[in-house]
């Protein structure tokens, strides 16, 4: 579930202004160990996880690696330090010295991609902006060991879980192959949540923000990046507080990268941790976001307007304003959904004020990208109506496909999944940097196009949603009368995509 959209664009400039984005351990005598993860929000606000840790806190780790979510992925280490990246064995079995030594397993992440990290919105625009992880340097410790704690190591009972995921800057991409692993291992009883997950990033990269979020339920330890978790600032040294109180040396270290194989049948499941272990925290949302009643018969509407460079929904406020003053709907007699009220949110600034405004709501209706994920954290029977700009889905129905829609299906239906592809020339607008021809991919100009959506075709995909009533075998039979997927056509009209 992606609970917010991936920060970025003046955001991202702020962040690396400031030098707010991070992860901060504050130990405190006797107090509680938090780990603060910047929201990277236009109004500078912070997020702060809190967690039961403290700098005392035993790991009692658990952590199976043959699990089925994980298994071929993953490689257990024995008596193995992290030096700034690098990993150094002192398994004997390794030993050069050793007449029968091996080879050190190694764990292959050089054939993974990501998108630029640096870019305002998806990175993925750009020409030339994907990139693969460099290989990971593993060796065996010798003579020649710059630190004292490597020179004389202290190996930790902590057990860390390294991952490296495809894709790494993308939320949703993160929820799958990330944090929907962690749910259904916690849930089997094979991952313990005194177990310290660290994450590894490009050449040192620091972590975006959602990635902390989004793991921190399945820990009490602070969710750091491979970076830090390896830095000689951590060293233990006298007289010095170090960056982070776990050492870096290991009994026990499982290295994890998940390559393509994304694990979408936990994504409901992780929206829904996700919220339960944030939602004391939850933040009010700005007013336009509340909904003033509470009435089951109300169907409430939240509308994800972005207010980035790609992707808008130019009348978002037009539509708010006839959705609410409206006094025609067809809705079913059969239905208990009476009435209809509509809210506005920009999704991304805050992950708390996000949850806060999609929770209460029974359908969020959203243009195809990162947003679409708050799907994952609202209540069981709610929908998404998923918006894809001109010429996406006609150009690119395989890749848009195998996202919301697919998943729908993974997480067997919990929650309700409507699409709506524009194919009115007259509803859409280039982004600038459509205009600028500023990448080299025409389907990522097609999906990055802002959006006019007709109030008549939203009220038409509502009454859709009205007509199940929350109910998954309503809306099964929706399905079968293929009455939720339809294209928009020049002159209004709905056409089911079969």
């Amino acid at each position: 579930m992606a609970t917010f959209r991936t920060v970025r664009g003046q955001e991202e400039a702020k962040r690396a202004a400031t030098g707010a984005v991070r992860v901060a351990l504050l130990l405190m005598a006797g107090g509680a160990l938090a780990v603060i993860l910047a929201a990277g929000a236009k109004h500078n606000k912070s997020l702060r996880a809190s967690t039961n840790a403290t700098s005392s806190t035993p790991c009692n780790s658990t952590f199976d690696p043959t699990h089925y979510v994980v298994r071929g992925s993953c490689k257990t280490y024995h008596k193995v330090c992290f030096d700034q990246g690098h990993i150094v064995s002192y398994d004997s079995a390794f030993s050069p010295s050793n007449a029968t030594s091996l080879s050190i397993p190694e764990i292959k992440i050089d054939d993974m991609q990501y998108a630029w990290g640096g870019a305002e919105d998806n990175g993925d625009k750009y020409r030339r902006a994907y990139f693969h992880y460099k290989p990971l340097p593993f060796r065996y410790a010798g003579q020649l060991e710059e630190s004292p704690d490597l020179q004389h190591p202290v190996f930790s009972d902590c057990t860390p879980v390294v991952m490296w995921s495809m894709w790494i800057h993308n939320y949703g991409e993160c929820l799958s192959f990330l944090a929907s692993r962690m749910w259904q291992m916690a849930t089997d009883g094979m991952l313990s949540n005194g177990t310290l997950l660290s994450i590894g990033t490009p050449a040192g990269e620091r972590l975006r923000g959602f990635l902390p979020f989004m793991l921190q339920p399945f820990t009490v330890h602070p969710v750091l990046s491979f970076a830090e978790l390896s830095s000689r600032t951590a060293a233990p040294r006298e007289n010095h507080r170090s960056s982070h109180p776990y050492g870096r040396c290991w009994k026990t270290a499982h290295l994890c990268a998940f390559h393509r194989s994304d694990f979408v049948a936990g994504l409901f499941g992780a929206g829904q941790a996700i919220y339960e272990h944030y939602k004391t925290q939850l933040r009010e949302p700005p007013p336009g976001a509340v909904f003033d009643t509470e009435d089951e018969h109300m169907l409430k509407v939240i509308i994800d307007h972005r207010n980035g460079s790609t992707r808008n929904l130019l009348n978002w406020q037009e539509l708010v304003h006839e959705c609410n003053s409206f006094a025609g709907w067809t809705l079913p007699p059969n239905s208990f959904i009476k009435r209809v009220q509509c809210r506005h949110i920009s999704l991304g600034n805050d992950p708390l004020i996000n949850l806060a405004a999609v929770r209460p709501a029974d359908v969020l209706v959203a243009v195809h990208g990162s947003g679409c994920n708050n799907w994952f954290s609202m209540k069981e029977g709610s929908s998404l109506i998923e918006l894809r700009p001109f010429q996406f889905a006609k150009n690119a129905r395989d890749w848009v496909n195998r996202y919301f829609p697919a998943h729908a299906g993974h997480i067997k239906h919990k929650v309700h999944w409507y699409g709506l592809d524009i194919e009115d020339p007259a509803l859409s607008q280039p982004s600038q940097f459509e205009q600028d021809h500023m990448g080299a991919d025409l389907k990522i100009y097609a999906r990055d196009r802002h959006t006019t959506l007709p109030f008549s075709a939203l009220r038409r995909m509502l009454e859709h949603v009205a007509a199940s009533g929350r109910s998954r075998d309503e809306y099964l039979k929706l399905r079968q009368a293929q009455q939720y997927y339809f294209e928009l056509l020049p002159g209004g009209e709905l056409k089911p995509v079969t």
